[in-house]
């Protein structure tokens, strides 16, 4: 058990996606990322098939860690 002041979750932004690839957009054969600052990411794929029969979705996440 924790006490601790009150925390406001939408105090703070949440990251911004970037898309990948649209519905209509052709598999790109490659992507490129250029991290600015050193330090460790959690870079995280969201896969979605969606279709008048269903929806999935799989998420994958790659732990990186950019030193200078």
């Amino acid at each position: 058990m924790a006490i601790t002041k009150a925390l406001n979750p939408f105090a703070v932004n949440p990251d911004n996606g970037e898309a990948i690839k649209s519905y209509s957009d052709n598999m790109p054969k490659s992507y490129k990322y250029v991290f600015t600052k050193p330090g460790t990411y959690v870079v995280t794929f969201v896969f979605v098939n969606s279709n008048f029969k269903g929806y999935q979705e799989v998420v994958k996440e790659v732990t990186i860690s950019i030193e200078e």
